[in-house]
């Protein structure tokens, strides 16, 4: 499991193989690898106008370390590219399965979405896209009442302040589930996940194993 907020940043390591390989291959370092490389030249340049930039810029003394520090990871190179190969190769791996974790939240939508399109930019197997902390008001067998209906009920039991309050709850708490929803259309059009794992808004915080135990319940009710 990698867990990387913002998704973004978990792009980074997804990259970072390619990136490897990349820097081991790339013209750069094989100049400083070599023996009469790029470094070694440089430095014999005396006063002219190349080794006067690099000590402005780097100083000369900073570049043939480097140029001896690669050297002597020359040796290394070899495995570190296997492994980078590996990993890659790993990621890539039909057996391999991302999971998207979002919330209903805009900014979060957002990642969820940007994330699984690189996923499949990259070719790497998007498993599931899971909605937590859902705002839902009601359920399907009992659908939440109109906004008129509950005014009435409150009306009738509460003196007119309270009842004003909690007539103004109810209707963020409405407001709250109908963004969520739309959220999640937007969602399943964006990523193409048409049966995303919907998680509702829990009471509390999870913090023990019986908040687990409720979690663990809603992502495999359907499943």
């Amino acid at each position: 499991m990698l867990d990387t907020p913002p998704s973004r940043n978990a792009l980074d390591f997804l990259d970072a193989p390619d990136r490897l390989t990349g820097f081991f291959d790339g013209r750069a370092l094989k100049l400083l690898l070599a023996p009469t490389g790029f470094a070694a030249r440089a430095l014999g340049v005396g006063t002219g106008a190349i080794l006067g930039v690099l000590k402005r810029i780097t100083g000369a003394e900073l570049l043939e370390d480097l140029s001896v520090f690669f050297q002597a990871l020359g040796g290394l190179i070899d495995g570190f590219r296997e492994r980078a190969e590996a990993v890659r190769t790993l990621l890539t791996d039909p057996r391999t399965t991302f999971l998207v974790i979002t919330s209903p939240q805009r900014d979060s939508a957002e990642e969820a979405i940007f994330f699984a399109d690189k996923l499949r930019s990259a070719k790497m197997n998007f498993g599931a896209l899971i909605i937590n902390r859902v705002h839902f008001v009601g359920s399907e067998t009992e659908p939440a009442p109109a906004l008129a209906t509950v005014a009435g009920q409150l009306s009738g039991e509460f003196d007119e302040p309270l009842a004003a309050r909690l007539l103004s709850s109810y209707s963020d708490s409405l407001a709250q589930a109908e963004r969520d929803a739309a959220t999640i259309e937007r969602l399943i059009e964006e990523t193409g996940e048409l049966e995303p794992v919907i998680v509702p808004e829990l009471a509390g915080d999870v913090h023990d194993v019986e908040g687990l135990v409720a979690i663990h319940d809603q992502l495999f009710a359907a499943h």
